[in-house]
């Protein structure tokens, strides 16, 4: 453990459980934005008297601008390459001849941190990268190992620190393009003119090198904090590097690339939990601005490299359980925690490549045989990741005894989950949430989608049954109107997104979220004490599961009604058992306009599903409970509110022909359907759904003279007539 407070690119915390490996590590602090900088407290020059001449040697030689010089050698200007493109060749010629050294010096310089004593013993090939892309790698014979004078062995490796930070610095200017003119994605070949800079063979022979070279390192049982900072940068620094150079064949490096590189400092995380909490700033910033730099140039693919990412950032986290720290630093601590929970795993939960690669897993399921999605696919990821989640916001809340601190983080996940994938934004778009910098040691803002300006507030503030968001189905004023609701689902309609797969991806992530987040409120709605009710979990319900843009993910996917009905079915399941547990009546109140809405909203994709009628009585049932609870409990605005919802969706299933009107059956009496509305999309006037006749029946049981009065208020004036004509006749069929 450290003594002092520390620089702000580090926690100074002390390990729960220290291991032998750390305590006796060098403590010289390494910022993630300063690895390649000189610092005094370096072990390896800490007792050399040549240390001030050395460090002055080191800088003035200007290593960075000779290997600019080195690479860019003969690089002819714009006049000159319209002027002599013989001339270019030759000096491209030049140019590969000069970088192929370098890649061969570079080479050799990751292989000298291979084989040494510290490091555990490992089977044969398993410190090469994971290549799933076809060809499987590259074969080649490793370049001669670096050698050195005996003058310079106290200059050597000590600990890996020095050796990274050279590599990391000349595979930056080498490969990066750094005062090269040209970006990363443009290293491997100078222009379209002209020929490859960096021949393909060599750039991946390179990229087997630095794979063993930090393998070794970040596997070694004497690995220190400064030189796990440093293999930590240079392993997504170079990974960007190599993940962005393009071939004419594609791209040079497989994705998989770190993958291997990620998976030791997990496993070592296991071993030591407490390994990777002083890198947990640094964690989150490597690995957010390595996916931000590749997603640019190519697509991320590849689940597994996905997975580890959430894998290496949720065993990053600072929690008591992993280590102790002081209260004088605990308001940094708690700043880490949010970043790494806001700007780390939940902003890579929501990217946009990541859904997409979950929707092929999707499709490759189906394939397989899947009829309808389940445990096969994304299922699994989502199944593992949300449960990590949970426990991980249990740990950093301290435990199980401060449960409403942990929903409260877990609350803000889910949020911004939804929000994020139901805009459906680009990688650049979803590379700027979340930005800007926190104030000093204060909070760091919510990564939130942009949301209309009236939408905002009414959603957060929630309220009773007259609701007033702007994404409300049918607005107050135009309950009655039945035109509205068409025109919106028209609307709906023509606005559905024109790629079938990224909205097949983005329904199917929308709809588990969103399952998973009722499973985890359900609990939550039957409590009235303070700090439970400052949860404000409806008005979070209805913010996510009321905006515009669900009915377009839904409605466009091809299993949209399959996660429609999942939804619908897990929502009123939650409400129903709230209601009989007892919920406080400002929470069902809530509760009417929210099932209401989703309902409604949801309309025309519901019709599409085979069971629509099962989801419509599953529904009715549930707003009849919600009056029965208003009549037993007297509270009349209750009891209003649910007649008045309920009366507003019966208005909208008959104005749009899904549900027509029947009698009520006398007692041994057959059913009497009265007229229904013509062209029924579901069966016609002659032979109408049970359903239809189960709806009226239900009604009359929990509200007796509700459907005649409905009728009268509804129907014209004959087709009540004709309606009630039936009843007066039953009594004499039964004599």
């Amino acid at each position: 453990p450290r003594s002092g407070g520390g620089s702000a690119e580090e926690l100074p915390c002390s390990p729960r459980r220290p291991s032998p490996q750390s305590a006796g590590s060098p403590a010289a602090p390494a910022p993630a934005e300063a690895v390649g900088h000189c610092h005094s407290e370096e072990a390896s020059l800490q007792d050399n008297p040549l240390r001030p001449q050395i460090e002055v040697a080191f800088e003035a030689c200007s290593l960075d601008a000779f290997t600019r010089v080195l690479v860019n050698t003969g690089h002819p200007g714009e006049e000159q390459l319209e002027a002599a493109e013989g001339a270019e060749v030759e000096q491209g010629k030049g140019r590969g001849a000069a970088a192929q050294v370098l890649l061969n010096y570079l080479c050799a310089l990751f292989l000298a941190l291979r084989c040494s004593a510290s490091c555990p013993k490992i089977p044969k090939d398993q410190d090469l990268p994971w290549w799933p892309e076809p060809p499987t790698g590259p074969s080649f014979s490793p370049p001669q190992a670096l050698q050195l004078p005996k003058r310079a062995l106290a200059l050597n490796v000590f600990d890996g620190y020095e050796t990274l930070r050279l590599a990391l610095r000349l595979t930056q200017v080498a490969l990066g393009g750094a005062g090269a003119g040209t970006t990363a994605a443009e290293g491997c070949t100078a222009s379209a003119a002209s020929s490859p800079i960096w021949e393909p063979t060599a750039v991946q022979e390179f990229a087997v090198c630095a794979h063993v070279g930090l393998f070794h390192t970040l596997r070694r049982s004497d690995l220190s904090e400064r030189a796990l900072r440093a293999g930590m940068a240079t392993l997504f620094q170079v990974a960007a590097t190599l993940l962005t150079l393009q071939t004419a064949q594609g791209p040079a490096v497989s994705t998989g690339w770190p993958v291997r590189l990620m998976e030791v400092l997990i496993r070592r995380a296991d071993g030591e939990p407490q390994m990777l909490v002083p890198v947990a700033r640094l964690c989150v910033e490597a690995s957010r601005n390595f996916v931000i730099e590749v997603t640019r140039s190519r697509v991320l693919d590849n689940l597994e490299l996905w997975r580890h990412l959430l894998l290496l950032q949720l065993k990053a986290m600072p929690t008591g359980a992993r280590a102790l720290w002081s209260s004088t630093i605990h308001r940094e601590v708690e700043v880490v925690q949010s970043q790494l929970w806001k700007r780390g795993i939940v902003w890579v939960l929501g990217h946009p490549q990541l859904l997409d690669c979950l929707g092929a897993e999707d499709i490759a399921a189906a394939k397989g045989g899947a009829s309808t999605p389940g445990t096969e696919g994304s299922g699994a990821f989502w199944g593992w990741v949300l449960p990590e989640l949970a426990t991980l916001a249990h740990e950093i809340a301290g435990g199980t005894s401060n449960r409403v601190m942990a929903m409260r983080l877990l609350l803000d996940a889910y949020g911004t989950l939804l929000l994020s994938i139901g805009r459906a934004p680009t990688p650049e778009e979803h590379a700027l949430a979340g930005e800007d910098a926190p104030p000093p040691g204060g909070e760091v803002p919510v990564a939130e989608p942009p949301m209309r300006a009236s939408s905002a507030p009414a959603a957060l503030m929630g309220g009773g049954g007259g609701v007033h968001e702007a994404n409300e189905v049918v607005p107050a004023e135009d309950a009655n109107s039945t035109g509205s609701v068409t025109a919106f689902g028209a609307a709906f309609k023509a606005m559905e997104p024109v790629d079938p797969r990224r909205t097949a991806a983005l329904s199917s992530a929308w709809s588990r979220v969103a399952i998973s987040l009722l499973g985890l409120v359900g609990p939550f709605l039957t409590r009235a004490s303070g700090d439970d009710s400052d949860l404000q979990i409806l008005p979070l319900l209805k913010h996510t599961l009321l905006s515009v843009r669900v009915p377009m993910l839904l409605g466009g996917a091809s299993q949209g009604p399959y996660w429609a009905r999942l939804v619908l079915e897990k929502l009123v399941s939650m409400l129903t058992n709230g209601v009989n547990a007892g919920a406080p009546l400002a929470v069902v109140r809530d509760a009417v306009s929210l099932v209401a809405k989703f309902f409604l909203q949801n309309l025309h994709t519901l019709q599409r599903h085979e069971q629509f009628g099962q989801l419509w009585l599953m529904v009715l049932r549930l707003m009849l409970l919600f009056a029965k609870r208003g009549s037993d409990d007297r509270d009349a605005e209750l009891e209003e509110i649910a007649v008045e919802a309920l009366k507003n969706l019966l208005k909208v299933l008959l104005s749009m022909r899904v549900l027509g009107f029947t009698a009520r059956k006398a007692s041994g009496a057959a059913a009497a359907p009265g007229p229904s509305p013509a062209a029924s999309p579901r069966a016609d006037s002659e032979n109408p759904p049970v359903w239809w006749q189960m709806t009226w029946d239900c009604i009359e049981v929990f509200l007796p003279g509700f459907g005649e009065e409905f009728s009268k208020s509804t129907l014209p004036k004959e087709e009540v007539q004709e309606v009630a004509a039936p009843v007066a006749e039953a009594p004499s069929a039964e004599a």
